[in-house]
């Protein structure tokens, strides 16, 4: 609960310091540059363009062509110098991708009109000359990303919905009458939204929003899913995504600006939860350990001036915000029921089941506890501490459920490494006696 509310009240702070010069910090790590060239701006204003591909002609590359959603028409096509071609009112289109296979072109795209996926031929003109493919994919809710992989032998198309659910399908375009084939289903514990196909090392690489980034093998689907980038691990490159976010006009409040450099500081801080972060500062902002404690001692005088009920603790490896005495005791006092309080006893062995066993069936659950468990875990579910993570491979393809990261967080432990063994709660019968 503290790191709740503290956590609120950095991004508050952060909001009031930072919408003073929020341009002049970005120049510490990347210069602006401005586009030679932009398309013509699609019908709807706001946040309609999305995603895009490219029609690569190879004979005559000047000629190539940009294939874009617009995610409240359809798909739009235009040519090098952003001069709109056509445009194509097939539906709500999120995202697209495209593959070549014996000279035609294949565009896929996940049109939410619909809730179907969609495979469109165009012509190297960048002419629509057909619809192949539209299946309608009730399992997905609300289908968002779509990449294509080309592989030697197969190719296959993988598909994402706003819930986690990532599903892969075999495709047969080179046959008069076009067939996909679902091959795989892949769950996730939160949004999933880009998937991009590296066909060179026979990888596919999944972005989950809140988490971070995986790969798959995407032709051997027993080689488990694997996290190669952690979100909550502190980059450089992490950083320049969470530099585009700014509130304007918040508070009244002002802490002045006496350097950049310690601007940039509170900025990175806040943004990073990194063992060796003290290390990353120096280096990002090219300064050594004493003028960065001299920084971090000028932060913490106008955090006290201000009366924040914050201040930062640090040392030669890592900093930490933290409340001063008198927070926590009355942190304790108002805080909200947790999600673990009111669980009913049921409920309860139901997740302490999940967390041992896990990933594990409805059925196993309900065998080891000798009941029917279903409405226990609709509950977990609801509070978000289990979620479905797959399925058996077995005939009916029961669901599996495991914990969530919000159980970790819930219940203290960093991982489920940590949970404790249950020889731990029991005596021993010479301890007994």
């Amino acid at each position: 609960m503290h790191k709740k509310i503290i956590s609120v009240a950095i991004f508050f702070f952060s909001a009031v310091v930072f919408s003073q010069e929020p341009n002049s910090l970005g120049s510490l790590f990347y210069k602006e540059v401005t586009a030679d060239i932009e398309t013509e701006p699609v019908f709807v204003a706001d946040d309609a363009a999305d995603d895009m591909c490219v029609l690569e002609n190879k004979t005559d590359p000047d000629k190539s062509l940009i294939i874009s959603s617009d995610k409240k028409y359809g798909i739009i096509v235009y040519n090098l110098d952003g001069k709109k071609l056509y445009d194509y009112p097939v539906g709500r289109v999120n995202n697209v991708d495209i593959i070549e296979s014996k000279g035609r072109f294949y565009v896929a795209g996940t049109n939410r009109t619909k809730n179907n996926i969609e495979i469109y031929e165009f012509g190297i003109d960048g002419q629509l000359q057909s619809t192949l493919i539209s299946e309608n994919v009730q399992s997905l809710k609300d289908v968002y990303g779509i990449t294509f992989y080309n592989g030697n032998q197969e190719k296959y198309l993988f598909v994402s919905d706003k819930k986690g659910n990532v599903k892969q399908w075999r495709i047969e375009l080179d046959r008069p009458d076009p067939k996909i084939y679902l091959t795989r289903k892949l769950r996730f514990s939160s949004l999933v939204e880009g998937i991009v196909s590296d066909e060179k090392n026979n990888v596919v690489f999944i972005g989950q929003e809140k988490k971070g980034i995986w790969k798959i093998d995407p032709i051997n689907p027993y080689v488990d899913k694997e996290l190669i980038y952690k979100k909550n691990k502190f980059t450089k490159l992490e950083l320049l995504s969470d530099l585009n976010i700014w509130l304007d006009d918040v508070g009244s409040k002002k802490v002045s600006s006496a350097t950049l450099e310690r601007d940039a500081l509170l900025l990175l801080k806040t943004f990073s939860s990194s063992q060796d972060e003290t290390k990353n500062f120096e280096e990002l902002l090219e300064i050594d350990g004493n003028k960065l404690f001299k920084l971090f001692d000028e932060i913490n005088n106008d955090l006290t001036n201000l009366g924040f009920g914050f201040y930062l603790r640090f040392d030669s490896t890592k900093s930490d915000l933290v409340t001063v005495n008198d927070i926590p005791k009355y942190l304790d006092s108002v805080k909200p029921p947790s999600v673990l309080k009111g669980l009913s006893t049921p409920a309860l062995e139901t997740l302490a089941i999940i967390a041992y066993e896990q990933p594990v069936t409805k059925l196993k659950v309900s065998e080891i506890r000798g009941v029917e468990s279903e409405s226990s875990i609709k509950t977990l579910e609801s509070r978000g501490l289990v979620y479905k993570s797959g399925e058996l491979d077995v005939p009916g393809s029961p669901i599996l459920y495991s914990t969530t990261d919000e159980f970790l967080e819930k219940t203290g432990f960093e991982s489920l490494n940590d949970l404790p063994t249950i020889g731990e709660y029991f005596s021993s019968p010479s301890e007994e006696e």
